[in-house]
């Protein structure tokens, strides 16, 4: 069984390796982009309280002065409703004219719509906090948000990995370790040899062979030089920078469908 897990590991790194150099010998590349970098480039991001973990202008931002909010919106609505109107008719006018013409004023419509949505919402939303007598609204209502977000990555990312004829585009946060691994104890590894434990099938269920292995890995993870803790880092291209412009030009989200709203239960 320990044999099994070395020459697992061992197999693993082989394959990971092989992956890379079949890669690039067919000629199609590998990338790599850092989602967490991307997520704070994203607009919602940008306007992101991080002390009440809100969002600020879409359904989940902290109210302020309650009746300088309702006018707001009364005003707000009373001018969307007018643009829609005038819209609307445009697009009458346009039915007969170019497809790309149309296409600029179905897509100015739709963004009256959700301005409308928005309205609506944010207003049960306030309702509900002056009920309880609060300012912050559930957490729940981050959730289109984040939705959303994430919607607007893996399209950026699925055309980055189009548009550049990428074998893989891989997620670099997903590769790096959260923290750096701690010190081996050394006392634990030099005490016991693999052999003792390979002589011993039942060793492998006992504490003293976790202890072992857990610190034979902090050892390896330490002696091994980055390519090996990480082989897809070298001889890939870093998207980050791409993926961060293209999502800085992302709609700003407001609202949450209301076929996919989220459940209380």
């Amino acid at each position: 069984m320990v044999r099994h897990l070395i020459n697992t590991n061992k197999l693993f790194l082989a394959i990971l390796f092989f992956m890379v150099t079949a890669f690039q010998l067919a000629g199609a590349e590998i990338g790599y982009v850092d989602s967490r970098i991307c997520m704070l480039s994203h607009p919602a991001f940008q306007k992101f309280d991080w002390e009440t973990r809100r969002f600020f202008d879409t359904i989940s931002a902290p109210a302020k002065n309650f009746v300088e909010e309702y006018e707001r919106l009364k005003k707000q609505e009373i001018e969307a409703k007018a643009a829609l109107k005038k819209v609307e008719k445009d697009i009458g006018k346009a039915f007969a004219g170019t497809d790309d013409k149309n296409a600029v004023l179905w897509q100015k419509r739709r963004q009256i719509v959700d301005q409308l949505a928005y309205i609506d919402q944010r207003r049960t939303v306030l309702a509900e906090l002056q009920e309880k007598g609060s300012n912050v609204p559930e957490a729940a209502t981050t959730w289109c948000t984040l939705q959303g977000v994430e919607a607007d990555m893996a399209n950026v990312f699925n055309r980055i990995r189009q548009d550049n004829n990428l074998a893989c585009l891989l997620d670099m946060s997903a590769l790096t370790p959260t923290q750096h691994p701690p010190e081996p104890q050394m006392h634990v590894l030099n005490r016991v040899k693999l052999e003792s434990f390979l002589e011993n099938a039942d060793s492998i269920n006992s504490e003293e062979f976790m202890s072992w292995l857990e610190n034979s890995r902090h050892y390896w993870q330490r002696k091994l030089p980055g390519v090996f803790n990480n082989p897809f880092k070298y001889g890939a291209t870093d998207h980050t920078d791409t993926a961060c412009a293209m999502l800085k030009s992302s709609f700003a989200i407001k609202t949450a469908e209301q076929s996919e709203e989220k459940s209380e239960d």
